[in-house]
């Protein structure tokens, strides 16, 4: 089994979730530890007659501390990983030290070695699985083998002491007779070593089953933490209902298929010479506020960014899935940009900065889509002849004196989603030749000076 929860080069996002999860995970671990220490302080105060049981309640009162203190250190520095191991191991001891180390305010003189014929190792087995809390199986190992380690020195102080031994070995003990056997396993003084080795390899065999289950958690959450990171990628071109759609759907983007949408192209006009006379920070600046602003209305309107093409952008709707009202929220989504466009020019005028002028293009038909490019880099298409209409149009609002230029297709389209009012404001220019095309194209554009009414209901 491998293990990646530790490694710098764990993916960032994944990092992140699991710093957050741990810092969550410690909180309530720290919860549970105040909850179940005075349980066991109660069961402390059963056992041990006045003034023994404040031997424990020290202890116990450390223990708490040994659960705060590291949830402490993580929320002033999340990063502080030497947490996961010092403080296990600090339980580790403490829990040893009660149980093997005879209580000083207990005047009974019992053998040292009957300390470890009460089953206080199975309070080892609860630090070993509060230490799952922290997400890494790492540290639930380190805490196994601590929580080993720990007992065996502790048990085998206890065999140092004056008058102790340990038990006969196996072959020896076939060899006594039942009586010898009954007085040597009744003898106070005397250690279990299969007794030991027994108790150390359930520790193990716990402590790998705890670390293989956090392996599996941290697998399912640095799954789920790369799903919200393509989630929130695909946010940056999808609007907020495509993403749940495209997060459900089990078609393949990378399927070269065919199917009509609408296409639109928004453009700043005269840009190139605007940038021959700004510096070039107030030219990224205006850049960004132009692009957030339409993108904005591309989403808005349950669009796809498809690419931002220096002062301009291209947006697609009906992509990746066709939905019953792609026409009519194309055109809204144009009419919104207009709009928007308004805003941000009042807003320039207030900082004593030039308005900006902007043509959008919209045609509705067929395409091709599909992912292009190399092994390195992949980038969902859309291409076509719809896609030269539509910035061909774009590029004509120039000549024909308006902001908004839609092709017939497109007219004919909306009007067949939404009904004839929802081309109102609209007028056929003709029929247009369009470069690098042979057919013509029919024209309906708003007029230039006109203001843009509001944006048509979404679907």
């Amino acid at each position: 089994m491998t293990h990646h929860d530790d490694r710098p080069g764990t993916d960032g996002h994944a990092r992140a979730a699991f710093i957050q999860e741990e810092l969550t995970a410690l909180s309530l671990a720290a919860k549970v530890r105040l909850i179940g220490l005075p349980v066991i302080a109660v069961w402390v105060t059963i056992e041990n007659l006045f003034p023994n049981a404040f031997f424990y309640y020290g202890l116990l009162v450390a223990l708490a501390l040994t659960g705060w203190i590291p949830l402490a250190i993580r929320r002033r520095a999340p990063r502080a990983m030497w947490t996961r191991y010092a403080f296990p191991l600090l339980d580790l001891a403490l829990i040893v030290f009660a149980v093997v180390y005879p209580n000083p305010l207990d005047d009974n003189t019992w053998p040292t070695a009957m300390r470890l014929r009460f089953d206080n190792e199975n309070y080892l087995y609860l630090v070993i699985a509060m230490t799952a809390f922290s997400y890494s199986s790492r540290a639930v190992i380190v805490s196994g083998i601590g929580a080993v380690g720990f007992w065996t020195i502790g048990t085998l102080w206890i065999v140092s002491l004056p008058d102790h031994s340990l038990f006969v070995t196996d072959a020896a003990w076939e060899t006594l007779p039942v009586d010898r056997q009954l007085a040597a396993f009744n003898d106070p003084y005397r250690v279990d070593l299969m007794a030991l080795v027994r108790q150390g390899v359930i520790m193990l065999l716990i402590t790998a089953v705890l670390a293989t289950l956090v392996w599996r958690a941290r697998l399912l959450v640095s799954r789920e933490a790369e799903m919200e990171r393509q989630r929130s990628n695909l946010s940056r071109y999808f609007s907020a209902n495509m993403v749940e759609q495209l997060a459900r759907s089990e078609t393949d983007l990378s399927a070269v298929r065919g199917q009509d949408v609408a296409v639109l192209f928004v453009d700043i006009v005269g840009f190139s010479r605007m940038s021959e006379q700004a510096a070039p920070e107030r030219i990224i600046d205006t850049l960004r506020q132009f692009h957030g602003r339409m993108e904005r209305c591309v989403f808005a309107h349950g669009g796809t960014l498809d690419k931002y093409l220096g002062d301009g952008l291209m947006a697609t709707f009906g992509t990746p899935a066709p939905g019953p009202r792609d026409a009519t929220n194309a055109l809204a989504c144009g009419r919104a940009m207009l709009a928007a466009c308004d805003d941000l020019n009042a807003d320039r005028q207030d900082g004593g900065h030039a308005p900006l002028g902007i043509g959008v293009g919209v045609h509705f038909g067929p395409v091709v889509m599909g992912d292009i490019g190399g092994r390195q880099r992949l980038e969902f298409a859309v291409i076509g002849d719809t896609v030269n209409v539509a910035s061909r149009l774009e590029a004509l609002t120039r000549s024909l004196d308006t902001r908004l230029a839609v092709s017939g297709d497109m007219i004919q389209r909306v009007q067949a989603e939404s009904g004839p009012d929802a081309v109102a404001g609209l007028s056929t220019a003709g029929r247009h030749r369009l470069p690098g095309r042979q057919s013509a194209v029919e024209v309906w554009i708003q007029p230039a000076h006109d203001c843009p009414p509001a944006p048509l209901p979404l679907s």
